[in-house]
């Protein structure tokens, strides 16, 4: 079955990025691409699109206001946003348009396959099932918005005990609304994506909740681990604002090391100012960033050329595109040339 999909992004590249990705995947896809948000709207009436991706930040009408747009011609589309790392600032928005789901850029390969493995799901679910009505709902009353309302204020105060009383209060509301029913199960979903939306600003790069789960226990096991990591998240921005964001930092490195890192390109990851970003570097991980991403970068060539891969393989695996640079500096670290270690077996346990 081929299916429709509308990607709208102001950034050429990320539109033939995601296309790209998608491609990958076991699905048949027409892909329709925008570079705004007039633009998707005027696509999404000529294609009628089943799933249509919008970034939020785009010239002449953003994303939010996009699928305000597409949602009064296509009430049963799949919406999803893409928001750039840790800015999850459009809750109330999102959740009256219903999102199905969000992207955090920079997007990869699996989140794009888990995401239209999802989708594909969900229209497959609906076709089989024709609901009474056809209308996205939102399972969520006023009573239970402002319970959540009042747990997402506990959180950012950073008051645990508040959480947990908060916490409790909002599932009772759920279970006395609903019972212990499937329409319980979404209205935590909901719950947690207004969470996880409503309080980014304040306590910036929380890891996005799962909201997939089979029954109520695990979601409220998800409901309960997503409120302590944000308090306590809350609590330690209170005591150090930079500490949290450059751990964070540190760990995406370590997964990024081998591809072209540049401060420029951390600083707005991170929504730090680059004026600032080299002095706090070398606060928190107490030498430059240069000297950090070498030292990563040199621990992984070690490790490929203990393996027994060769020099020039090693160094491109690592991130250095340049085999002399990478020579130079493996030898100002450790003594010998790259050449030199793999040609002598004694050498094999150098560390930095």
């Amino acid at each position: 079955m081929s299916m429709t999909i509308l990607i709208a992004d102001d950034e050429e590249l990320e539109c033939d990025a995601f296309e790209f990705l998608v491609s990958k995947t076991e699905f048949e896809f027409t892909c329709i691409k925008a570079r705004n948000g007039r633009e998707a709207v005027e696509k999404a009436r000529e294609s009628r699109p089943q799933i249509i991706v919008l970034d939020i930040q785009m010239p002449v009408m953003n994303g939010l206001e996009a699928a305000e747009e597409i949602r009064k011609f296509l009430p049963d589309a799949i919406i999803i946003f893409l928001t750039a790392f840790g800015r999850f600032d459009f809750a109330q928005k999102a959740l009256r348009l219903m999102a199905t789901d969000y992207l955090v850029k920079p997007i990869d390969e699996d989140a794009v396959n888990n995401l239209i493995h999802k989708c594909m799901k969900k229209i497959e679910d609906s076709n089989e099932q024709k609901p009474e009505n056809s209308k996205n709902t939102i399972i969520i009353n006023t009573q239970i918005q402002k319970s959540g309302e009042n747990l997402r204020n506990a959180i950012t105060d950073g008051q645990i005990q508040d959480v947990l009383e908060c916490e409790q209060k909002l599932l009772e509301k759920v279970y006395e609304t609903y019972g212990r029913t499937e329409k319980a199960a979404e209205s935590i979903s909901t719950l947690l994506m207004f969470l996880n939306y409503s309080i980014g600003e304040r306590i910036p790069f929380l890891q996005p909740p799962q909201t997939e789960f089979k029954n109520l226990m695990e979601l409220e096991q998800q409901l309960a681990s997503f409120c302590l990591n944000a308090v306590n998240a809350a609590i330690q921005d209170r005591k150090d604002k930079y500490e949290r964001t450059f751990n964070l930092i540190f760990a995406y490195i370590a997964r990024h090391f081998m591809e072209d890192l540049d401060t420029e390109k951390l600083c707005h990851i991170f929504s730090i100012h680059t004026g600032y970003f080299p002095q706090l570097f070398k606060k928190y991980a107490g030498c430059t960033f240069v000297d950090y991403l070498t030292e990563i970068r040199l621990k992984n060539a070690v490790s490929e050329l203990n393996s027994g891969k060769s020099v020039k393989e090693s160094a491109k695996n690592s991130g250095f595109t340049d085999n002399n640079y990478f020579s130079k500096v493996f030898k100002k670290h450790f003594g010998v040339s790259p050449t030199e270690f793999l040609q002598n077996p004694s050498q094999k346990s150098t560390s930095l």
